[in-house]
């Protein structure tokens, strides 16, 4: 499935960055045409004409870390007391801030799960009461992400979320 977007800016750099933004891809993953390169004009900027682009992506040949994902129901974790036929194992060492713990782990694995990464989750409390998460699995790479960005993003948003559990940081 394609989808295109056109974009007209002032110049063709900013339809272009405006357009991809909008599709939320890369330059490599997208089919760039420059429709009009626009004119900048006479005197006091008059006749002006601004550049226009179309920005095409196939979602079909994008990477699975770049197709958006469209979620329609939600499914619950295992609770204990459940079956476990999850695909996610969830074992927790001590319990220091066993709330915060749980609301990261619980964050974890939707975000994995939803991106299809299947694995186990393990978790202990470091030096300085410090929780550490341990992800183990056949294609956790994809969670990494290029230069690492998708790893920090991921633990960026999880310490956001257990540090609204606990008073002291």
């Amino acid at each position: 499935m394609e989808r295109a977007v056109e974009m007209t800016a002032r110049t063709v750099e900013q339809a272009i960055s405006q357009a991809l933004e909008e599709l939320a891809v890369s330059e490599d993953f997208a089919l760039i045409e420059v429709l009009d390169e626009g004119e900048t004009g006479g005197l006091l900027g008059f006749g002006r004409r601004p550049a226009r682009v179309r920005v095409t992506v196939d979602e079909d040949r994008l990477p699975a870390t770049h197709k958006p994902v469209k979620k329609t129901e939600s499914v619950a974790p295992a609770r204990p007391g459940e079956e476990e036929d999850e695909e996610w194992k969830v074992t927790s060492g001590e319990r220091g801030f066993a709330s915060a713990e749980n609301a990261a782990l619980d964050y974890i694995e939707a975000i994995l799960s939803g991106v299809g990464i299947h694995g186990r989750i393990e978790s202990y409390l470091g030096e300085e009461e410090s929780l550490h998460i341990e992800i183990t699995g056949s294609d956790c790479g994809v969670a990494i992400g290029r230069h690492g960005e998708t790893l920090d993003a991921i633990q960026y948003l999880s310490n956001i979320v257990a540090n609204r559990f606990v008073d002291e940081h």
